[in-house]
């Protein structure tokens, strides 16, 4: 029997891309009935449009902790405390007074023929002379007047104690609260003489006097300052209570620096504080992006800390939103091109793939794509994340000591960093030391690398010598400075070569070979030469080693050949030896001196950039420093100034990323993609 095939539309070539554009996953459910990638791609579009659409602004400071109660606040207290039976009188004057500012904001915005809402966005305008916000303040200043003089009428205590923060309210919790709950305060004692109880059976006394004599007849300090830490917080315990109950179910009395809203009014209710409302279009995409472009607003220094913007925290949140959004956007677009290659299929089959076919070969395609979803999540957190933000800090103020958050924010300053660093004139600047550093540090790369394989190939060609008794034991003897941790053999260094008291400059001394001591490390020159030289004890060995290992694999017919040739040991030595052993060294010498570059214990170990020269007082680097320790020195020694310091990371890295690709492209896995 012959099958029948539907004939599918030819416009679904172009109808599926524009609708996979405009509608995403449901798109591709619609026209090429992928219900799978389509139920994913739904998923990942809700959750966008979510982290998009809804979130949270901040409230500023100054209006939730300003010292001013907003009527907002008053009304809440008034209608909270109006909740108490006993106060019938209260209940309806509270309302009256409610009503009547009410009634005083109709009749003002009838004035203007305009609503109470409308009136209100009028009196935001951010004008130097705003009529309607002026005529509001009126209002509200003798509306918070009768009402602060209602509350202090009815509820004395409350009234005294009201527009305090949770903060302050523990002196003054309890007598509030025996005003407005007494059965509670009743409560709170109860266990506190519970408390108390416990601790007189505990030392053996019937009551606080016996306790306080026990105390004055006890010695033992130790003692006496625990039996004291044991009362203060069975005290501490019965003011806490007194104000998590006040917050719970009090919350406008207990803190009327609040803005009113529904979502801190729920924050109160349980006890908590919020600084946040909702917002639309401010969900934690939007809200990062906006931080990563403002790196938070300056406060003034009354605000406490918690409450100011971490202009770093924002930074790398909004690093980390921009990679979403890029995985987000590359996704979308992936899914332009599927869903046009999809209808290519469908129309090369004439009909639509039958369901448990399409999301078996779904499943089967998607494998590798889903596999490779958290390594580059990984990736994209460990490591281009902090890339970035070592980058980006570049084009920051982010220094010591007025840019250091949360007590001051940071600010971007576009090349201002780059300019100090490269165009600033005079000797004693971060120019100067900055060429100076730069020469320094691809001096020693070079002498480092060369002296330490130069030595290393002489000492492995000597030992190879079958004439050289022993060899082993020298060996043994020169790979000990290469097995002993090397930070421990620069300590020991600095020591043997200090210019006071170093046992090297003395007994030179003693011996009547020099008459003052040599400044090994307090001469900018002798220090860069003392610091080679040690270097070559430290490094050699590797050298040695790695030589040794490749003469070995040279063929002895080699050597064989050059002698009856009439070759002598110094030509085997130089037509043979070296160029063969270059040949399979030269990436490993390539990779030494990207790494002598970034070589930090070499330097901070034994001469800690040291010494001073005349731009180290304004630029930190001494007359040794590399570029490496130079950004130590940036970021660990006050004043700390990173935004420097981020600008020479990235030198360093424009520096060694072409040695590196150059090693990995030269070798065969790279050009033929096996080992």
């Amino acid at each position: 029997m012959e099958k029948t095939v539907s004939v599918v539309d030819d416009s679904l070539r172009t109808k599926s891309p524009i609708a996979s554009a405009i509608f995403m996953g449901l798109g591709q459910i619609l026209y090429l009935r992928q219900y799978v990638r389509g139920a994913i791609l739904i998923a990942a579009e809700i959750i966008m449009l979510c982290c998009i659409i809804f979130g949270t602004k901040s409230i500023s400071y100054e209006e939730l902790d300003s010292g001013i109660i907003r009527p907002e606040a008053y009304i809440s207290a008034l209608q909270e405390l109006s909740g108490l039976d006993e106060n019938e009188n209260f209940d309806i004057a509270s309302q009256e007074l409610i009503d009547l500012r009410e009634a005083s904001l109709e009749e003002l915005a009838d004035s203007y023929g305009v609503s109470v809402k409308k009136l209100m966005s009028l009196a935001k305008a951010d004008d130097e002379f705003n009529e309607y916000a002026d005529n509001i303040a009126l209002i509200d200043e003798d509306f918070n007047s009768e009402a602060q003089a209602l509350i202090e009428e009815y509820y004395p205590e409350t009234g005294a104690a009201f527009g305090y923060s949770e903060e302050d309210y523990y002196d003054v919790a309890v007598n509030v609260l025996y005003e407005l709950d007494p059965a509670y305060v009743e409560k709170l004692d109860a266990k506190m003489e519970k408390s108390y109880a416990s601790l007189y059976k505990k030392y053996k006394v019937a009551d606080q006097g016996e306790l306080d004599d026990y105390l004055y007849e006890l010695e033992d300090d130790a003692q006496i300052e625990k039996i004291e830490l044991e009362i203060e917080k069975i005290e501490n315990r019965y003011t806490t209570d007194a104000v998590k109950y006040l917050a719970k179910n009090y919350p406008a009395v207990i803190d009327c620096h609040y803005d009113g809203c529904s979502v801190c009014k729920a924050a109160h209710r349980s006890g908590n504080n919020t600084t946040k409302h909702f917002a639309w279009f401010r969900g934690p995409v939007v809200n990062a992006l906006i931080g990563l472009v403002t790196l938070g607003d300056a406060a003034p220094d009354s605000v406490p800390v918690k409450f100011r913007d971490h202009s770093i925290f924002m930074m790398i949140e909004g690093l980390i939103m921009v990679i979403f959004v890029g995985l987000f956007i590359f996704v979308y677009i992936w899914n332009i091109f599927d869903a046009r290659k999809s209808a290519e299929v469908v129309l090369r089959n004439g009909c639509f793939a039958e369901r448990d076919k399409a999301n078996s070969r779904f499943w089967d395609r998607s494998f590798p794509f889903f596999a490779l979803v958290l390594p580059v999540l990984m990736i994209c957190f460990f490591t281009i994340v902090p890339l970035l933000f070592s980058a980006l800090v570049a084009f920051t103020n982010y220094s010591q000591p007025h840019h250091v958050p949360p007590a001051n924010t940071v600010d971007w300053v576009g090349m201002e960093n780059f300019r100090t660093m490269f165009m600033s004139s005079g000797s004693n600047s971060w120019t100067g030391a900055f060429g100076r550093i730069i020469i320094w540090t691809v001096i020693w790369a070079f002498a480092a690398t060369i002296t330490c394989f130069v030595t290393g190939m002489i000492m492995a060609v000597i030992l190879v010598d079958k004439r050289i008794k022993i060899a082993p034991v020298f060996r043994t003897i020169y790979i000990i400075p290469y097995a002993i941790p090397g930070m421990l053999s620069l300590f020991v260094w600095a020591n043997l070569l200090n210019g006071t008291f170093g046992p090297i400059n003395r007994t030179l001394m003693e011996l009547g070979l020099i008459s003052s001591p040599i400044p090994f490390l307090s001469d900018p020159t002798m220090a860069k030469v003392t610091l080679i030289v040690v270097n070559i004890w430290l490094g050699f060995p590797y050298s040695m080693i790695l030589v040794t290992s490749n003469m070995t694999a040279i063929p002895g017919q080699l050597y064989e050949a050059a002698t009856i040739d009439g070759a002598n040991k110094y030509q085997q030595f130089a037509k043979i030896t070296v160029p063969l052993v270059l040949y399979q060294t030269m990436p490993l010498l390539i990779m030494q001196f990207a790494g002598n570059i970034n070589n930090f214990g070499a330097v901070f170990f034994l001469t800690g950039g040291n010494p001073a020269v005349a731009d180290t007082s304004i630029s930190m680097a001494g007359a040794t420093d590399l570029l490496i320790t130079w950004v130590y020195k940036l970021t660990f020694n006050p004043p700390q100034q990173y935004n420097m310091a981020s600008v020479i990371a990235i030198l360093i890295f424009i520096v060694l990323v072409p040695f590196a690709l150059f090693n990995f492209t030269r070798t065969k896995s790279f050009r033929e993609g096996e080992v």
